[in-house]
C-alpha cells in the first residue's frame, strides 16, 4: 500500500518550504495517493482574479505530476476545470473553458527535481502570470479572457489528474486566494509559513503532523486511485 505521510522540511535540506509538507509516493497504479476536497463554489474560479501557489519537491520530473487542480477527466473536457502541474520538468498550467475547449499549457519554466521551489499561478484580468521562485516565467504575462469551467469534480492535490498524474516528492503550504492576484511581477519568496487572509480558500499541507489539517475548514480526504479508497496512513517527524 502506498504511503502518504507528513515530512518535517529541515529533514529534507529545504530552506524554502515552511515547517511542514505532505509526501506522496508517486505510484501510477492501484495504490497511488492523493488528497481530496469536496467541490465549492470557492474553487470555481470563473473569469475572476486569483492566486494559486505552494513548495514543491518533486523527486520524477519526467512525466505529468498534479501539484492541485479540479480535472477528473483526459484531455479536453467539459468536466475538467483547471490543473497547476509539472510535465517533463516544466510548471505548466491548464484550464477548459466552454464546455471541452482545452487552453495550455501556460508555461511557467524549468524545475530542478531534489530540491525545495516555491510555485504560483496568478490571474489579474485578462492577463495570467507564472513564476518559480519568484520569478516571472520570461518576465510577462500570457492573455487568458476565457471564463473557466464550473464543475462539480473535486479539487485534489498531488495527483489523479486525468487520472494518471500522481505527485512523486512533497508539497507543503498549498494555497488558494479567489479574488486577487497576489503579483503580477517579479517578487521575494516568502520566507515564514502562509496565513490564510480574508479572500483565502484552501490552505494546507502545512502540518508535520496532521495532513488533514486545512486551515479554511474544509474537509481533506486521503485517497488512493482504485476507486478513490480511504485508506490507512503513516505519519513521520
Amino acid at each position: 500500500m502506498g504511503i502518504l505521510r507528513a515530512d518535517r522540511i529541515t529533514g529534507l535540506g529545504g530552506a524554502n518550504a515552511i515547517k511542514g509538507s505532505t509526501k506522496f509516493d508517486g505510484d501510477l497504479g492501484s495504490n497511488g495517493n492523493y488528497l481530496g476536497i469536496g467541490d465549492s463554489d470557492d474553487f470555481s474560479l470563473g473569469s475572476g482574479d486569483f492566486t494559486i501557489e505552494a513548495w514543491i519537491f518533486t523527486r520524477a520530473t519526467s512525466t505529468f505530476e498534479g501539484i492541485i487542480g479540479q480535472w477528473p477527466a483526459s484531455g479536453a473536457s467539459a468536466n475538467n476545470s483547471w490543473v497547476l502541474e509539472v510535465v517533463g520538468g516544466d510548471l505548466e498550467f491548464y484550464y477548459c473553458h466552454s464546455g471541452a475547449t482545452l487552453v495550455g499549457p501556460i508555461q511557467g519554466g524549468s524545475l530542478s527535481k531534489n530540491e525545495w521551489t516555491h510555485v504560483m499561478a496568478t490571474r489579474s484580468g485578462n492577463t495570467m502570470y507564472m513564476f518559480v521562485n519568484g520569478t516571472a516565467h520570461n518576465n510577462s504575462g500570457q492573455s487568458v479572457t476565457h471564463t473557466f469551467n464550473d464543475v462539480t469534480a473535486d479539487v485534489t492535490i498531488g495527483g489523479y489528474i486525468v487520472n494518471a498524474a500522481m505527485w512523486k516528492g512533497n508539497i507543503s503550504n498549498v494555497r488558494i486566494i479567489k479574488g486577487r492576484a497576489l503579483h503580477t511581477s517579479n517578487f521575494t519568496v516568502p520566507t515564514s509559513e502562509l496565513v490564510k487572509t480574508s479572500d483565502t480558500v484552501l490552505l494546507a499541507c502545512q502540518s508535520s503532523a496532521d495532513i488533514l489539517k486545512e486551515a479554511t475548514g474544509k474537509i481533506i480526504t486521503p485517497r488512493r486511485t482504485n476507486g478513490k479508497k480511504v485508506y490507512d496512513l503513516a505519519f513521520v517527524n
